[in-house]
């Protein structure tokens, strides 16, 4: 049972007032600090892999781009799992 709607404007009430502001200022002060600290760690001074650029999943040079194409991926399979609730059954005997 879910309980009284008052009970639930309630609960409503506290993630607006409390919660999402607290959310949204921690990730406003991360993408800050990470705006400004991107460059404090000089290219050059990173240890490149010997074969980058050779593996589609390793790209040559790692961008905004690459990161968001992998991380979408990642949650694209993801969905797929959550949809088919990962299971890999077969619908006759294997």
């Amino acid at each position: 049972m879910i309980g009284p709607p008052s009970s639930l404007r309630g609960i409503a009430r506290r993630w607006l007032a409390l919660y999402v502001p607290v959310a949204a200022l921690i990730l406003g002060l991360s993408t800050l600090v990470g705006f400004l600290l991107g460059d404090a760690i000089p290219v050059d001074s990173l240890p490149a892999g010997s074969d980058a650029g050779s593996n589609p999943f390793l790209p040559s040079e790692i961008t905004t781009v690459s990161i968001a194409v992998n991380n979408l991926t990642a949650m694209g399979v993801m969905l797929l799992g959550a949809v088919s609730l990962g299971s890999s059954r077969c619908s006759v005997s294997c």
